[in-house]
């Protein structure tokens, strides 16, 4: 089993423990005649009292997938239950109600990859260094200019900065449109234009001494 797999196993136990199961045996090898024929993810008891071969899956859940936990758990004579992020078609979810499959569903965020978590990261860096390297070429700032970039930094969109600034929202475009001239080109999202203003703010403070 790769990083993927075990990354998303490892998020599952926790959340399996935190619905009340006890977690009894970890990568637990299925043998037949001493010979290691499968693995499962855990074994876990249920707060029923009953004990689960659990497969964890990072993604969605086919037909194949419900009929190797399904397999795997009877030959250790244990119920299946699968943790996923939720069935890829009808025929997934019909098989697995038929079999008495355990499915829990978790959030999409919840079972991300290192692969993904990793690649997400990757793009807020990117970012940061964009919008770092563009604020080094910034020109000096007026007072009512450093306020407008105090403001976007501490709300939560571009409404709140027009009603904290006392500025219709023409006149906020055109204090923008200034500051872009200027070398600062916020972005017309807000999450993003808030995040290169607390850069701004951090470097004309480091800049100024304060």
């Amino acid at each position: 089993m790769g990083k993927k797999g075990l990354s998303a196993e490892e998020l599952a136990l926790i959340a399996l423990r935190e619905l009340g199961f006890e977690v009894l045996e970890h990568r637990k090898p299925i043998t037949l005649n001493g010979v290691k024929v499968a693995e499962v993810d855990a074994i876990v008891r249920g707060s029923d009292g009953l004990k689960y071969a659990v497969e964890v899956k990072a993604g969605r859940i086919s037909v194949t997938d419900i009929r190797q936990a399904y397999a795997n758990a009877r030959v250790i004579n244990l119920n299946p239950l699968i943790v996923c992020k939720g069935f890829y078609d009808e025929a997934a979810q019909a098989l697995a109600t038929s079999l008495k499959v355990k499915v829990i569903r978790l959030p999409e965020y919840f079972l991300f990859t290192i692969e993904e978590l990793k690649d997400l990261l990757v793009g807020v860096a990117e970012e940061l260094l964009i919008t770092i390297l563009r604020v080094l070429g910034v020109q000096e700032l007026d007072e009512e200019e450093v306020k407008l970039v105090k403001v976007i930094s501490e709300v939560n969109n571009f409404s709140e900065v027009a009603k904290r600034m006392g500025l219709k929202p023409k006149e906020l475009t055109q204090r923008l449109r200034e500051l872009r001239d200027k070398g600062v080109n916020f972005s017309k999202e807000f999450r993003r234009a808030k995040l290169q203003a607390l850069v701004l703010r951090l470097y004309i403070a480091l800049r100024d001494g304060k």
